[in-house]
């Protein structure tokens, strides 16, 4: 009310602000997209999504965006009438055109334009609804049919305007959150789990979640797509630094590794995995390899200067490289944890991704320190169990 009495808007006048979202995703935070034929069935599901999301908590500014228009007068063409009087719904329309909006009779042309000459009613008898009971129809034989026999006249509120989405009709229903109280992803589910048989409830009409939860969605396809992509980078890399193909797969455990660690410490925390988080994992692939590619190199240059002891290799690699990984994960953490908890001043938009780096981070040096060492002795258990084989089967 403050801010329309300074800007003088007029009573009535429906004024709404919205806040330009900067970074992924950038659609409204509970978008409802409902399609179908009829718009009395679609304002209907409309009033059912906005009733239940006004008992959510933390969700506002609930509307829709179907808008009656000025009252139309409107003819229902009777289909099985029109058809024993010969009468296409085009002619119909076509004669109700012209009577009230004018048909083109024909052009006079003059020395330096063409006029065209526009026959329609009088104006007295465009405005008179009885007008409607007198008109008649040329059927395909050219008898003049009576319009109130193959049709009935009804007054109707008119619509502002229809929207279609995929050859649709379509009305959308979207509210703004309070993100101190609930997120988009949690107010989506909720919707979507509620009216999870709604098309059933309402044959021939479906529902569409979009805005946030479908650019997160998309978002979410090319991400995957990126993460697969480094991973590939990453083992070819590791390939051929390490000159082996066997080698790179023990490196490349601690990725999933970190993001058990990325799971465990959202549930914790009760946030949710969102797509700055998921952006987090994909960049936490590339660090957390950092700390198997240390013991992996101590183990494997130690077993070509010692042969013979390979297994004493790996105790040795464990023993040696214990502080620089440790040191390298608590600077890297310790440098993080002021954007993933805030300290300082609190950014929503980059909190997750620092969470999940640090949490990826802590949790994989961990499980890193205990299981690559573990994984490189059965790995080498294998090789040497492929070989005896292999000389037993020459022998033989």
């Amino acid at each position: 009310d403050e801010i329309q009495a300074k800007l003088q808007i007029p009573e009535g006048v429906d004024v709404t602000f919205e806040e330009v979202r900067t970074g992924p995703p950038v659609g409204k935070p509970v978008d409802v997209k409902i399609r179908g034929k009829e718009f009395a069935v679609l304002e209907q599901i409309a009033e059912e999504y906005k009733a239940f999301l006004a008992t959510l908590e933390g969700v506002k500014d609930i509307r829709d965006d179907y808008e009656a228009g000025k009252p139309e007068f409107q003819v229902k063409v009777n289909e099985q009438a029109a058809r024993r009087a010969q009468v296409g719904i085009a002619d119909v329309g076509r004669t109700v055109r012209y009577a009230f909006a004018g048909g083109r009779a024909t052009s006079v042309k003059t020395t330096e334009e063409e006029v065209h000459v526009l026959v329609r009613l009088p104006e007295e008898a465009r405005e008179d609804i009885s007008t409607m009971d007198a008109l008649v129809v040329e059927n395909a034989q050219g008898d003049l049919v009576p319009l109130r026999r193959i049709a009935t006249f009804e007054r109707q509120p008119g619509i502002s305007f229809i929207k279609h989405i995929d050859f649709q009709r379509a009305v959308s229903v979207s509210a703004r959150i309070d993100e101190n109280l609930t997120t988009s992803v949690k107010v989506n589910r909720e919707l979507q789990k509620h009216f999870e048989g709604i098309s059933k409830k309402y044959p021939g009409y479906t529902v569409r979640y979009s805005g946030e939860d479908e650019d997160t969605r998309e978002s979410m396809v090319g991400l995957f797509m990126a993460f697969g992509i480094a991973a590939l980078a990453i083992y070819s890399i590791l390939a051929i630094a390490l000159n082996s193909l066997v080698h790179p797969v023990t490196v490349m455990v601690a990725i999933p590794f970190g993001l058990i660690g990325v799971i465990l410490a959202f549930f914790f925390h009760g946030i949710e995995l969102s797509f700055m988080a998921m952006l987090g994992v994909v960049g936490l692939s590339g660090v957390v390899v950092n700390d198997s590619i240390v013991l992996v190199d101590f183990i494997a240059r130690y077993s070509k200067e010692h042969p013979n002891s390979r297994l004493e290799g790996i105790v040795e690699a464990a023993k040696h490289r214990f502080r620089p990984v440790i040191l390298t994960t608590v600077t890297t953490a310790v440098g993080l944890a002021p954007v993933a908890y805030g300290i300082g001043g609190l950014d929503p938009f980059l909190m997750p991704a620092a969470m999940a780096l640090t949490w990826g981070l802590i949790f994989a040096t961990v499980l890193t320190l205990v299981f690559i060492p573990c994984l490189y002795a059965i790995e080498l258990d294998i090789k040497n169990f492929l070989v005896t084989m292999r000389q037993r089967f020459h022998s033989a």
